[in-house]
C-alpha cells in the first residue's frame, strides 16, 4: 500500500470499491445495505466501539479510500456514526475480502456472501495479514514525511532507519487486548497503534511521542513513523503511530494484580507486601518525575513551552473540577434506581454530601501559585506503564478519551498525572478485593495501596526536585493534589456508571475518603 499505489474513491461518478469488487454480490446497492443494516449491527459487536449500550446507531459511509495491490481487494471506509441520543463521531473501518479455504471463512466477519458460487466474506481489514503487512510496507516505502497522496500521508523519524531491514520481513500479529484502538506487533521490533476513532487536528499521541523522542527521554518507546488520512470531506487525521517495541514487557496493571494474587496465595491476609511491588512504585515515581522535568524544560515549540500559572488558569482548574462534579452527580441521580443494591447505597451516601463536595472543590486552590503549567500524560494509570528489565516505560499519550482533543492537548499541572497514578493504586487494591474476597474487607490491600502511594510519592518528590511546574510550597502541592484526586475519582464515577455499575463503589469510596480528610 505504498503512497503511489493507493487510489482514492470520492464523490459520485467515481468507480466504487463496493461495485468494482466481488462485494457487488451483496446486491444492487451494497453501500446502502452496509449503511442501513450490516454496519450498525456489526459495530455493536466491536470491542473498540464505545456506545454499544446506546442501541443501534445511524451509519453513513462518508468516504472510501481504495487500496489495490499489494493488499488486494481492500478499502478504508470512513464512517460517521451517530448513536441514539448522542453526538456523531467518525471511525475508520478497513474492509477486506476473504474467500473460504480448507478452514472455511474467517470467524470474525462483517457479513458473508457468495462470489461466483464460492463462499466469501467482508471482513475487518485489520484482521487480514495482507492488509497489516501492506500498511507497514507502505510506511517503509514512502519518502520521509511525504506529502499527502491519494488520501494518505506517511511520516518517518531517523530512529526508523535502524530497523528497516528487520521490519521488511517481520511477521504481523494482532494484540488480543485491544479496546478503543487496535495494536499490531511486527516481530519483536515495533508496534503499530491504529486509531479506530478519527479526530481531526493535531493528535496528542503522535505529538507527544515525537517530542519525547526528539528530547531523548529514554522511558517512552521512540517514535518510528506514522500514517495520516487526508479525506476530501474532512480535515486530516492520524490513522496510526509506529513505535519501537519494548521486549518482554508486561503492563503495570496486569503485573500488579498478578503479584497481589500470588501474595494472597502465599501469605493469606498478611499485610507485608514484599519488595518487588514497592520497588515498582519507586521506579515509577522516579520515571514520572523525569518525564515531568522534560515537559517543564524550555522549548521553541509553543505547544510545549511552559506557561505561568495565572489566577485565571487556577479558576479554570477549579471550574473544570466543579463541572465534573455536577455532571457526575446529575448522572448518578438519573441512574441510581437501576444500580445494584451495594452501589445504590454508596451513591446515596455521596449524594447526601453534594454541598460538602462542591464547597471543598471551591475552596481548595489558592488565589495565586508560583508554578508553570506544562504538557503532561493526561490519562496516567498502571495500564499505561510497561514493566521490563527492572524498569518502567510510559506509553499511551492520548489523554482521557471522554475529553475533547483540544483539552487533551492543553497545559496543566503535572500533579494531575500524580493523582491519576495514586488513584490507580487504589483501583488495583479494590479490584483485587473483588476478585480475592468477593468484596469482603481485606485490610492488607488498603495497607498495600498506602505503601505503594507513599513509595511513589517519596521517589517522585526526591527526583522532581526544583522542577518549575511543581509548587515548592507543601501546602500548595497538597491542595492541588487533593483537587486532582477528587476530579479523577469523579471522572471514574462517570465511567463506571456508564460501563460497570457494579464497580461504582470504588470511585465513590475514594471521593468520600477524600472528603474525610481535613481541609488543607
Amino acid at each position: 500500500m505504498g503512497a503511489a499505489a493507493t487510489a482514492t474513491v470520492r464523490g459520485r461518478g467515481a468507480p466504487d470499491w463496493f461495485e468494482a469488487s466481488p462485494a457487488a454480490s451483496l446486491g444492487d446497492n451494497p453501500r446502502r445495505l452496509l449503511q442501513e443494516t450490516i454496519l450498525p449491527a456489526y459495530l455493536l459487536r466491536c470491542r473498540w466501539y464505545p456506545a454499544k449500550d446506546a442501541g443501534l446507531p445511524l451509519v453513513e459511509i462518508e468516504e472510501v479510500l481504495t487500496c489495490p495491490e499489494p493488499i488486494g481487494y481492500s478499502a478504508l471506509a470512513i464512517l460517521r456514526v451517530t448513536p441514539p441520543g448522542q453526538a456523531s463521531s467518525r471511525y475508520v473501518l478497513p474492509l477486506a475480502l476473504a474467500w473460504a479455504d480448507e478452514n472455511g471463512l474467517p470467524s470474525s466477519t462483517i457479513t458473508r456472501f457468495s462470489s461466483n458460487g464460492q463462499p466469501a466474506a467482508l471482513i475487518d481489514g485489520f484482521e487480514s495479514d495482507r492488509v497489516l503487512s501492506g500498511m507497514l510496507d507502505a510506511l517503509l516505502a514512502a519518502e520521509t514525511n511525504s506529502a499527502p497522496h491519494n488520501g494518505f500521508a506517511f511520516g518517518q523519524t531517523k530512529e526508523l532507519d535502524a530497523h528497516r531491514r528487520d521490519l521488511a520481513t517481520a511477521r504481523a500479529t494482532r494484540s488480543g487486548a485491544e479496546q478503543s484502538n487496535t495494536s499490531i506487533r511486527y516481530g519483536d521490533i515495533a508496534i503499530l497503534k491504529l486509531f479506530r476513532r478519527l479526530e481531526t487536528g493535531i493528535h496528542p499521541e503522535l505529538e507527544v511521542v515525537r517530542f519525547l523522542t526528539h528530547a531523548g527521554y529514554a522511558n517512552t518507546p521512540p517514535l518510528l513513523g506514522w500514517i495520516e488520512l487526508h479525506p476530501q470531506r474532512a480535515n486530516p487525521a492520524v490513522l496510526a503511530v509506529l513505535q519501537q517495541l519494548v521486549r518482554n514487557a508486561a503492563d503495570g496493571w496486569s503485573l500488579v494484580l498478578r503479584d497481589l494474587h500470588d501474595h494472597a496465595a502465599r501469605h493469606g491476609t498478611a499485610s507485608n507486601v514484599g519488595p518487588p511491588l514497592l520497588d515498582l512504585s519507586e521506579r515509577l515515581g522516579r520515571r514520572t518525575a523525569e518525564l515531568h522535568r522534560v515537559f517543564a524544560g524550555p522549548s521553541d515549540d509553543p505547544a510545549f513551552a511552559p506557561e505561568r500559572v495565572t489566577p485565571a488558569k487556577l479558576r479554570d482548574w477549579t471550574e473544570g473540577a466543579r463541572q465534573m462534579a455536577e455532571s457526575a452527580l446529575q448522572a448518578l441521580e438519573r441512574g441510581i434506581t437501576g444500580l445494584p443494591q451495594d452501589s445504590r447505597r454508596h451513591a446515596q451516601a455521596l449524594l447526601l454530601r453534594r454541598d460538602q463536595l462542591l464547597d471543598r472543590i471551591a475552596r481548595l486552590l489558592p488565589a495565586e501559585l508560583k508554578a508553570v503549567s506544562t504538557r503532561l500524560h493526561g490519562d496516567f494509570h498502571l495500564g499505561q506503564v510497561l514493566v521490563a528489565d527492572d524498569d518502567v516505560f510510559i506509553i499511551d499519550f492520548e489523554g482521557e478519551p471522554m475529553r475533547p482533543l483540544d483539552e487533551r492537548r492543553g497545559k496543566h499541572s503535572p500533579l494531575r498525572d500524580v493523582a491519576g497514578m495514586l488513584r490507580s493504586f487504589a483501583y488495583a487494591a479494590a479490584s483485587a478485593r473483588l476478585e480475592l474476597t468477593g468484596g469482603a474487607e481485606a485490610g492488607w490491600l488498603d495497607e498495600w495501596a498506602d505503601a505503594m502511594s507513599a513509595g511513589f510519592m517519596n521517589a517522585y518528590q526526591a527526583r522532581v526536585g526544583d522542577c518549575p511546574s511543581v509548587p515548592t510550597d507543601p501546602g500548595d502541592r497538597e491542595r492541588l493534589l487533593q483537587l486532582f484526586l477528587l476530579e479523577k475519582a469523579l471522572y471514574e464515577l462517570r465511567y463506571e456508571l456508564a460501563n460497570r455499575p457494579a464497580w461504582l463503589s470504588i470511585p465513590i469510596t475514594g471521593i468520600l475518603g477524600l472528603l474525610e480528610r481535613p481541609p488543607v
